[in-house]
């Protein structure tokens, strides 16, 4: 007796259901960052292994809200720049020559540590307020 395999022909419809779902979770992930659309692609293209980038990104973004950093840091380190007086480049406020046109410029002095502003990640979270709670997670 000869096996006969039975072949509905809706294996393409059942994978690209896999896709759909596997989307609307990656979307759901990072929904409460504002990346949605970007768990919703990765989970899409790339199926079970998206949703697991999804996963360690949303833990990556849980991590940067609990230190403080800015949505924009982008692991940016602060620094005191200026404007070329020769070429309106930016340069660093204790630079002597511009690093662009070569001329050289009068550095300016640093003010005091009590008189210049906190601009660091952390201070911006206290000029914030207190995190707000999302009652759909955590």
């Amino acid at each position: 007796m000869e096996t006969v395999l039975y072949d509905d022909g809706c294996g393409l419809v059942y994978l690209l259901l896999f896709a759909v779902l596997c989307g609307v979770i990656g979307y759901l992930i990072l929904n409460p960052f504002q990346k949605g659309q970007q768990g919703c692609l990765l989970g899409g293209m790339l199926g079970p292994l998206g949703v697991i980038i999804t996963l360690v990104q949303r833990a990556n973004y849980r991590r940067e809200e609990t230190l403080g950093l800015p949505p924009d840091h982008v692991g940016a380190v602060h620094r005191d720049e200026r404007e070329c007086p020769h070429c309106a480049e930016q340069i660093l406020s204790k630079a002597k020559v511009c690093k662009h046109c070569g001329r050289d410029v009068e550095p300016i002095p640093e003010p005091p540590a009590g008189d210049r502003p906190d601009n660091s990640p952390l201070s911006w979270r206290a000029q914030q307020g207190p995190k707000k709670k999302n009652p759909w997670f955590d």
